[in-house]
């Protein structure tokens, strides 16, 4: 039991320390006034005095202010950053499950039925196909990309019969789910 008595012995010792601290802060605080009159010179006009210290004060608030406003920047720019980790945690495991039916055919029925009948081909087609369109999604969402861009890679994915294919059977899904601003296919 010696040493739980050693450790109220240094809680004891530290909670005294904290209240010695304390009751200087205080004391120096309420003699200050008194130790500022002893040593200013005789004559000293104190109405200035206080007016230069309302100049400091106001300069004071100002920085405080901008302080504030950068915490606040810092505090956008950290959610920001958040958001876009999230997004694209979420992504990387949409990619790995995509993956695993990929690579494990017996996997792609957990995925639920296809609206159409497609051959094992078709399906892994499809399914690199939803990839493609889910990172031009993403790149959006996380302001990489500009509608302009999707605008410019869409056109040439429509190009292909697969790509075409894949959209009459999975776009309206797309359509449904996604604000137009975020789509970029919306015109297809």
């Amino acid at each position: 039991m010696e040493g739980v008595g050693a450790v109220g012995n240094g809680r004891l010792r530290r909670a005294l320390v904290w209240s010695a601290l304390t009751a200087a802060l205080i004391a120096a605080i309420i003699a200050s006034p008194h130790l500022l009159r002893l040593a200013a010179p005789d004559g000293t006009d104190w109405a200035k005095l206080s007016a230069i210290s309302q100049t400091y004060t106001s300069v004071s608030v100002l920085l405080a202010a901008a302080a504030l406003l950068g915490a606040v920047a810092s505090l956008a720019y950290q959610a920001r950053q958040t958001r876009i980790a999230h997004e694209e945690s979420t992504r990387s495991h949409h990619r790995e499950l995509l993956f695993r039916a990929l690579d494990e055919p017996d996997l792609r029925v957990c995925w639920g039925p296809q609206p159409h009948a497609v051959t094992s081909q078709r399906w892994r087609q499809f399914t690199y196909c939803n990839l493609i369109v889910t990172h031009w999604h993403t790149e959006c969402v996380l302001g990489r990309s500009t509608e302009e861009t999707v605008r410019t890679l869409t056109k040439r994915f429509f190009e292909g019969e697969i790509g075409r294919e894949y959209w009459s059977i999975w776009g309206t899904n797309w359509r449904e789910a996604t604000p137009p601003r975020l789509l970029g296919l919306r015109s297809q």
